[in-house]
């Protein structure tokens, strides 16, 4: 998978281009539905699908959440590209990129591109400074520059809470495996590099592994 930090880097010649913009953190159930239909659409209408997305995560810079993340950005990607996603960009998110009003925002690093022709956006996704950038708002906006805008539905799962990385971290923090593992569609996992410990375990005939992991 190709990942840019800007939408200006992007060289596919003249191929149409969709976008879809959200944080996709644990790329759980929803998350997998959405790309799932936006391909379909791609591939329908000759488009190519660009996710576009934060690092850090906006709420490490909003109000300085710490060690929340469903996966690591590294897994993030490995996820969304298991998901079909061949191109992704990764703004970085700051205190300047978070106060910036959804209109500057698409201007400054959406439309940058003149080759999109599709924006596609989660059912509850908002953007820009106050989350003015709703569905209505680049609904408009869209329209006024000729590119299609959709609204993608909500998944709906088998659970009465729906697939969000909050309920996913809401059953991580309760020890409810089966229930985060049901809203992520696979097995929750943490990845990391194998470090040196004290070697307790081998002293006792049980050697194990020490994994150092990204805290977020």
């Amino acid at each position: 998978m190709e990942v840019l930090n800007h939408l200006n880097k992007l060289n596919l010649g003249d191929q149409k281009i969709a976008i879809t913009i959200g944080n996709f953190d644990g790329v759980h159930k929803g998350h997998q539905s959405l790309i799932k239909n936006i391909l379909m659409d791609c591939h329908k209408k000759g488009e190519v699908l660009v996710v576009c997305t934060f690092v850090p995560h906006p709420k490490v810079i909003l109000v300085n959440a710490k060690s929340f993340l469903i996966n690591s950005y590294d897994e993030r990607r490995h996820l969304l590209e298991d998901a079909g996603v061949k191109t992704m960009i990764e703004f970085d998110f700051n205190r300047d990129f978070s106060t910036l009003n959804p209109g500057r925002f698409l201007d400054d690093h959406i439309f940058v591109n003149r080759n999109i022709t599709s924006l596609y956006l989660g059912h509850d996704f908002a953007f820009g400074a106050n989350k003015a950038g709703d569905h209505d708002f680049v609904l408009n906006y869209c329209k006024a520059k000729g590119v299609n805008c959709t609204l993608e539905k909500q998944f709906i799962g088998q659970l009465d809470e729906k697939p969000s990385s909050t309920n996913v971290r809401k059953f991580l923090a309760l020890g409810e495996m089966t229930k985060a593992n049901d809203l992520l569609g696979r097995n929750f996992f943490v990845s990391g590099r194998v470090i040196k410990g004290q070697g307790r375990g081998k002293q006792i005939g049980f050697p194990t592994a020490n994994i150092h992991f990204e805290m977020e």
